[in-house]
């Protein structure tokens, strides 16, 4: 029997429009078709099924019918609904109730946004029609009691976005074409007064248009009557989604940016110097009155009308943006000599990014005081660091969402001074597997993945399928916006002088830009593709490109992970096995040149120079390398070879480089956990500085594949050591001590997990600030394990053999940036 039910069950993510997790009993083959039309959205349901299960004793099929009655409107279930669509002949004259209040362009479609109370019957008929979207879209929603009465009614507005057509496909058809709806509710601050605060309900943009900008240009739209309403006080947002925090971020910075620009919102200077000169121990909760203007601040949200909370998230990401990108934690900034020297730090940035993260660690003690109050001590301040640092990131990526469109912006303006008489560039359809735009006849068409949407559109207005389930952000492109496809822009001077291509990828409210640089890295053979940092720093920036950036950059740093690169290499093998190690990353193009180093630099912006030091005076002797560097940026991370001995090389018998550099050299030592993005690079400050855009390209590209150190050439030698020959010392340590557990019976997988981790673990102690011996000491009880596992280690004397293994690393170093070969030999043999 219970294999009889089973066979009866079927799966409602296949039979049903939406994913739900839930099993609809009793039919075979079933389909239910949820329908409306494109202008009124007269619903229409039809279900379908091969075979119903006939009932035994109390176990019977789900009535269907009884079921979705329960969340549709009557009209939903009457016959003729083809016909009554295709033959209403007031479609052509209807409109959306309510009155107009916001026309807009979208890739040279008009949308319109109409406005009305719920107490309006046109409208209150509408959202009768359309209240099952939001169960099928927003998570925990909840109808709204349309049988209310009028004066609870009428505190009600819903905002309907349309797109309307320029000329119908016939006379009889509606020009408009739903494309998504917000609610708001006004509630009173006190129970009889006024003003009052506004608080939107339901916010909702069908799959199709989103990532189109509609969603902010909705928001928009409701911020504007806010503002221009004197009865309003305050806009708030009920439960917000994730998706929907990243929206009202960007669109609020919009606004307030100009504002805190205007009243010159920052951390006073004076105030961050007298702070420098007392003793942080005396400082006994952060001095907020006198680091910010508050009763300015006070004010700015009062006139703009933002709620407290989002306010004050507002205020830090602004602040943080004030604050250079290299003193920041994203930018590499070093944490470990912040949290050592605080508010005395010599810096005003490091001064004002340690303040600016004492604000942000106490808005969130005092939101989450009562929990945190039950933590132990080291508990609760492990927890604040956890919570400031993603709530740092995530102002990072607001930051730079906002800095790609506002150079979008800045684009289009410029195209239109260029242009004014220019029409709206027409775009390319996209081919997207995921979401098909077909035009069937109104009973057929094509399911994506089992669950569409069928918008239909009277008089030969062909329906549109739409993808509404779950769908991953980078399934839901707008369908007239996106296409990924190369335009030209011209980014921040500051950083570019050039058109550079770039490739747009849309999101929701968050278009990524890829910068169009072309990375050529020079000279692999087999043993370096294997081994060197160069490959892994391609690996690492393609990892980048591919997924969500772990460390976003800002506007203070405009680029984006490059897209093109090019590998000179000397033999087919070696292009073959590149080209085998970044076949997962087929959206971003892998060139490999043979024997054609030259060429390879013509092509590319940035070169990377990474192969034995012995090797660089053939390759950048070669001819015409000269003449294909020029004006470009060669990047070494050679070991032990001076940025001064690439440019002698370079530079022409006689020639003066200070006055004629043939290109700009800099020097970084990496390491190969680049791969994972978690290199320790340091780079070395040239003489005369890069110029802005160099320099912050070279940042830009070591941060997001690890942390970044600046300090003087005379130490790169010794970084070298430290930073590129140490992951190989660690190794050995880590494979001592997984052997050690192996012998005393755990398994090797486990083992080498466990000392992994244990060691990952100490590190990310370190980096907080924890000095080495007080980590040992915190860890070491008398009689312990531990002081007795350590006396063994000193009594090895291994401190100071990892110290000698630097020291003799550096001087290796040293010998082989000269040219020579053979070294480790000489220096035994010295000995």
């Amino acid at each position: 029997m219970a294999a009889d039910l089973d066979a009866w069950s079927v799966d409602a993510n296949e039979a049903v429009t939406v994913s739900i997790a839930e099993q609809i009993f009793g039919y075979q083959n079933l389909r239910i078709d949820l329908r409306f039309a494109a202008h009124d959205l007269r619903p229409h349901v039809d279900i379908s099924y091969g075979r119903k299960f006939k009932p035994v004793g109390d176990t019977a099929a789900l009535d269907l019918m009884a079921t979705l009655k329960n969340y549709l409107p009557p009209l939903a279930f009457e016959r003729g609904f083809d016909g009554a669509v295709l033959n209403d002949s007031r479609a052509s004259d209807w409109t959306p109730p309510g009155e107009r209040v916001h026309v807009y362009e979208r890739g040279g479609h008009v949308f319109e946004t109409w406005a009305a109370p719920l107490s309006d019957p046109a409208m209150k008929a509408l959202v009768d029609n359309i209240q099952i979207l939001v169960l099928f879209f927003i998570e925990g929603a909840v109808f709204i009691n349309l049988d209310d009465v009028d004066w609870t009614l009428d505190r009600w507005r819903v905002y309907l976005v349309y797109k309307k057509d320029k000329a119908p496909p016939t006379p009889t058809a509606s020009p408009y074409s739903f494309v998504g709806y917000a609610t708001t509710y006004r509630f009173y601050k006190f129970a009889k007064s006024l003003p009052s605060r506004l608080r939107i309900s339901q916010f909702l943009i069908l799959p199709k248009y989103q990532r189109g900008g509609h969603g902010s240009a909705l928001y928009q739209t409701i911020q504007r009557q806010v503002l221009a309403d004197a009865t309003i006080a305050e806009l708030t947002v009920e439960d917000p989604s994730e998706e929907f925090d990243k929206l009202r971020d960007v669109n609020d910075f919009k606004l307030l940016r100009p504002a805190f620009e205007r009243a010159d919102i920052r951390f006073d200077g004076a105030a961050l110097d007298a702070l420098s000169r007392v003793e942080r121990s005396r400082i006994g909760t952060v001095p907020t009155a006198k680091l910010l203007p508050l009763a300015t601040l006070r004010q700015l949200r009062t006139d703009l009308k933002i709620a407290p909370r989002q306010f004050a998230r507002q205020t830090e990401m602004f602040l943080l943006s004030k604050i250079k990108f290299s003193h920041r934690q994203s930018g590499g900034a070093n944490m470990a000599t912040l949290r050592v020297k605080g508010p005395r730090a010599a810096n005003p940035d490091d001064r004002a990014y340690y303040w600016w993260r004492a604000l942000l660690k106490q808005r969130i003690l005092r939101k989450n005081k009562d929990q945190l109050t039950q933590l132990p001590m080291d508990e609760r301040i492990a927890h604040i660091e956890d919570t400031a640092r993603g709530q740092e990131d995530e102002y990072e990526g607001m930051l730079l969402i906002y800095a790609l469109q506002d150079a979008k912006a800045e684009e289009h303006r410029a195209e239109a001074a260029a242009a004014p008489s220019t029409t709206a560039r027409k775009r390319k359809q996209p081919a997207h597997p995921l979401l098909t735009l077909a035009q069937p006849t109104l009973n057929g068409g094509h399911l994506v993945g089992g669950q569409h949407l069928l918008l239909a559109q009277p008089a030969h207005h062909a329906p549109t399928h739409l993808h509404v389930g779950p769908v991953h952000r980078h399934h839901l492109d707008d369908p007239h916006d996106v296409a990924p496809q190369e335009i030209h822009v011209r980014l921040v001077p500051a950083l570019f002088d050039v058109d550079v291509g770039v490739l747009v990828q849309k999101r929701f409210e968050d278009a990524r830009v890829q910068v169009l640089v072309h990375v050529a890295v020079l000279e692999y053979d087999e043993n370096f593709i294997r081994t060197s940092n160069g490959s892994a720093i391609v690996a690492g920036l393609l990892t980048l490109a591919a997924v969500v950036n772990k460390r976003p950059t800002t506007a203070d740093s405009l680029l984006h992970a490059p897209t093109n690169f090019i590998a000179c290499v000397r033999s087919a093998k070696t292009a073959q096995g590149i080209q085998k190690s970044v076949a997962n990353f087929d959206k971003y193009k892998v060139t490999t040149l043979q024997n054609e180093n030259v060429e390879g630099v013509k092509r590319a912006d940035v070169i990377i120079l990474g192969c034995k030091p012995y090797m660089i005076s053939g390759i950048l002797s070669a001819e015409g390398m000269r003449e294909a560097l020029a004006g470009k940026l060669l990047i070494s991370i050679c070991a032990g070879v001076t940025a001064e001995q690439i440019e002698e090389i370079l530079l022409p018998d006689g020639g003066d480089v200070a006055a004629n550099p043939p290109c700009r050299v800099v020097r970084a030592m990496p390491n190969t956990a680049a791969v994972l993005r978690e290199s320790m690079t340091v780079i070395a400050d040239p003489t005369p500085p890069l110029s802005a855009k160099h320099s912050s390209m070279v940042d830009w590209i070591f941060s997001q594949i690890g942390r970044v150190v600046h300090l003087p050439p005379a130490n790169m030698d010794v970084c070298t050591a430290l930073c590129g020959a140490s992951p190989a010392f660690l190794a050995l340590c880590l494979d001592g001590l997984a052997d050690g557990a192996l012998a005393m019976g755990l398994p090797r997988a486990e083992a080498q997990l466990m000392a992994a981790q244990t060691m990952r673990g100490a590190a990310a102690l370190a980096l907080a600030g924890e000095h080495p011996a007080i980590i040992r000491d915190k860890i070491s009880t008398p009689g312990g394990c531990t002081i007795g596992g350590l006396l063994v280690l000193e009594e090895a004397a291994v401190r100071g053999s990892i110290a000698r293994a630097i020291r003799e690393a550096t001087e290796i170093a040293t010998e082989i940036g000269k040219g020579r070969t053979g070294v480790n030999g000489t220096r035994v043999a010295r000995r």
